[in-house]
């Protein structure tokens, strides 16, 4: 199964989605006996991409506020040790 084929949220896989559409329409009843399996593999390979690239932005933004949570933390233990 593949998350629903909308195209404003696969922006990068959108040529593969747009083929696979094309050959159920072209295939109505052979899609069901793999005439179509191409280019769902190719749709599988492009959405693991996607979301490897999300994760990895995700990640560095999760990083970057954990920085700066400790740095506030470290910030408030200064202040109350001086104080």
């Amino acid at each position: 199964m593949h998350p629903p084929l909308t195209p404003h949220r696969h922006q990068d896989c959108l040529e593969v989605i747009n083929a696979l559409k094309n050959c159920h329409i072209e295939n109505k009843l052979s899609k069901f006996w793999g005439a179509c399996n191409d280019h769902k593999d190719a749709l599988d390979l492009c959405f693991k991409a996607e979301k490897n690239k999300k994760r990895s932005i995700n990640l560095a933004k999760a990083r970057e506020e954990q920085a700066r949570l400790v740095a506030r933390a470290q910030q408030r233990a200064t202040k109350e040790a001086a104080a």
